[in-house]
């Protein structure tokens, strides 16, 4: 009858809607714990350290505290970190500095994965464990990706993001590049380099290429 068959159609939209739900929340769920799995935790603090999410005060760090993807750890004037990583990288995070975490896993060895994004302020970068072929460890600034595959550098964006990054390899080699593409410059040990302004901030003139020294 027509009774039938309206409530077997609401039957199968129902049971369809319920698996469209179950399948949502467990994407929701996948994507919830990739970003709270501990990538780390802070080993020392000085001053005022904060842990939190974008646009967010966070809490206050102390040693010992996890830090996850998506984490970005914020110092204040007179504040410093260390956040000592699974993979056994180390971070040391500057006063007026705040470093972002994301994309961090620690796959097979030497093929793992990371992007600490330097939003502002001043780094020092310590990747112990050599980062194999088909894995991918980087810091970001605003104007410049560089590539690590087991070194010391130190990474210099300025306290209100509008300086040039700088970076400088204590030992091992970073691949330097510009955020949208092209030719990475290689940085060797005791070299420096400082990221060329755009030519949208020269007046239209073309950007020189930065040159390690």
């Amino acid at each position: 009858s027509l009774g039938d068959r309206q409530l077997i159609y609401l039957h199968m939209m129902l049971k369809n809607v319920n698996l469209g739900c179950l399948l949502a929340a467990s994407i929701s769920f996948a994507l919830n714990a990739s970003a709270d799995v501990e990538a780390g935790r802070v080993a020392v603090v000085n001053g005022e350290v904060r842990i939190g999410r974008d646009n967010e005060p966070g809490r206050l760090a102390k040693p010992n505290d996890v830090v996850s993807n998506l984490d970005v750890v914020k110092t204040a004037a007179n504040g410093s970190a260390k956040v000592l990583f699974t993979d056994q990288s180390v971070m040391d995070v500057g006063p007026n500095s705040a470093l972002k975490i994301s994309n961090y896993a620690v796959k097979d060895g030497e093929n793992r994965t990371g992007t600490f994004s330097l939003l502002y302020g001043k780094m020092r970068a310590l990747v112990t464990q050599k980062v194999g072929a088909d894995g991918k460890v980087e810091v970001r600034s605003g104007d410049a990706v560089m590539g690590v595959r087991g070194t010391e550098f130190v990474v210099d964006r300025g306290a209100t993001n509008s300086a040039n990054t700088s970076v400088v390899v204590v030992s091992g080699l970073v691949q330097f590049s510009p955020p949208g593409g092209g030719a990475p410059i290689a940085i060797g040990a005791g070299q420096m380099l400082v990221a060329p302004t755009p030519p949208s901030s020269q007046g239209g003139a073309t950007a020189g290429g930065g040159t390690a020294q």
